[in-house]
């Protein structure tokens, strides 16, 4: 407990750790799915660590959410966001931001597929 706060992560979380059962079955799930054609798949890999705690004159905790090794389940597209943390990959600021755009794409990509 740090200053009255637990910090810590959900215990759905805990599934989500590099090499977990519960995500290796995932993975192996949709690999399966997407080697049949059933599903696509876009992954995204931020670059930059994300601020967690500011503190005196900044940042004071930082840290690196989810690494590149764990971004592509090896299957599928992975772009790749150059300058980017975990929050601004999640929420695009704009429609000309990356992460905006190839999902788009690759959801009009989809949509020619099925027309």
């Amino acid at each position: 407990m740090a200053n009255g706060f637990d910090i810590r992560p959900a215990p759905t979380i805990g599934e989500l750790r590099s090499g977990s059962s519960r995500l290796v079955e995932l993975n192996d799930f949709i690999r399966h799915l997407h080697n049949k054609g059933y599903v696509e798949v876009l992954s995204f890999s931020e670059t930059q660590v994300t601020p967690i705690v500011e503190g005196y004159g900044g940042w004071a905790f930082r840290m690196e959410i989810v690494p590149m090794e764990s971004a592509y389940p090896g299957f599928g597209e992975l772009v790749v966001l150059d300058s980017t943390d975990h929050v601004n990959s999640c929420k695009p600021v704009s429609r000309t931001d990356p992460s905006y755009a190839e999902t788009l794409n690759f959801l009009k990509k989809l949509k020619d597929r099925v027309s």
